[in-house]
């Protein structure tokens, strides 16, 4: 069963996953509309019906609802046409295509939450809501990433010859690295005050996790960075490949690391994951290009490391009240950015 639009056709290319997400791109107005709603609607249902922990299934209830009336929305919206078809050979290229990808979101799925499943069955419910804590805080920060990763997927998907793909490559990788050096200073350097103002005072201790975490986040960005180039340029089983190994490399190191120094070790685990999931997609990137753009990810960092440290010290000059630290933040990345946009994309 295939899905047809009245005004889009099913596409014709040899590349069946990066046209379709070309033409999602290219319609993105409708889905950010539709996200929107949701997000709207699920917010004022919960803050009417749901009061405490035992309204917990009533939160799900609302929420599959809410997605299911604007689905609704959506497809009447895009008119959508369903005919009963079988296209052997448009079914195997999309399966031969979305087969490896699905195993690397199943990989990728596993390096970001067996630790924390590990850590929850060998040690007590104090330090896994610890590391839970500052796990989920620094996953917080991908959010930019994703956003990159959908402004830049329909350029990417255009570029067929190795000249474009060198450009598109180039400027991707100057607004990730530039994006990530200053998420990993301020997670780093105002570690205490982002715990303490979103889970409050007594998950502190979880400052120290979220530190190792910043590089869990460093090496995710660039994982970021080589993967969409990959995927969209039909090396679907190059990024298999890599999650794959990866997996395999946090299982094992997850396991001796945890037993040994518990939280301690998980986070340490879980950022040798990343780390060798971005080496691998590097690798495999740099043989596709021949060239790898990340090595001024070491000068951006210096910088938003300097202009944090600095920003920080300044407030603590005149009051060490941790609610004034987001003065500090805001600052520091305005600053940086300022930096930036005269300086990089000035030349």
């Amino acid at each position: 069963m295939q899905i047809f639009s009245e005004r889009q056709q099913a596409p014709k290319r040899k590349d069946v996953t990066a046209e379709w997400l070309f033409i999602a791109n290219e319609r993105m107005k409708i889905l950010a509309i539709r996200q929107i709603l949701v997000s709207i609607t699920t917010l004022l249902c919960v803050l009417l019906f749901v009061k405490s922990i035992d309204d917990l299934p009533l939160y799900f209830f609302i929420v599959a609802i809410s997605l299911l009336i604007n689905n609704l929305w959506l497809i009447k919206l895009a008119k959508l046409k369903i005919k009963l078809e079988c296209d052997l050979q448009f079914i195997k290229l999309l399966l031969k295509q979305s087969i490896p990808l699905l195993f690397a979101t199943l990989f990728s799925s596993t390096i970001g939450t067996f630790g924390i499943v590990f850590l929850s069955y060998t040690t007590n419910n104090e330090l896994t809501g610890l590391f839970s804590s500052a796990f989920k805080f620094i996953q917080l920060t991908f959010i930019l990433a994703y956003i990159l990763i959908n402004s830049f997927s329909s350029q990417i998907s255009q570029a067929d010859s190795i000249d474009s793909k060198k450009s598109v490559a180039q400027k991707y990788s100057t607004y990730i690295l530039i994006i990530c050096s200053i998420v990993a200073a301020e997670c780093f350097v105002f570690a205490d005050v982002a715990i303490f103002i979103t889970f409050g005072k007594q998950f502190l201790p979880a400052a120290d996790l979220l530190k190792i975490f910043v590089f869990n986040g460093l090496f995710y960005y660039l994982s970021c960075y080589a993967a969409p180039l990959l995927r969209f340029w039909k090396y679907e089983k190059k990024v298999f490949i890599a999650y794959l190994i990866s997996a395999i490399i946090l299982v094992v190191v997850t396991i001796i690391l945890t037993n040994l120094y518990g939280a301690i070790g998980t986070a340490i685990a879980s950022v040798i994951g990343e780390l060798s999931v971005a080496a691998i997609l590097l690798f495999f990137l740099y043989r596709v290009l021949h060239k790898i753009f990340i090595f001024k990810l070491i000068p951006f960092l210096i910088c938003a490391f300097i202009i944090t440290f600095l920003s920080r010290f300044a407030i603590e000059l005149f009051t060490d009240n941790i609610y004034y630290m987001p003065i500090a933040i805001l600052f520091s990345a305005a600053v940086y950015l300022f930096i930036f946009v005269k300086v990089v994309f000035k030349r």
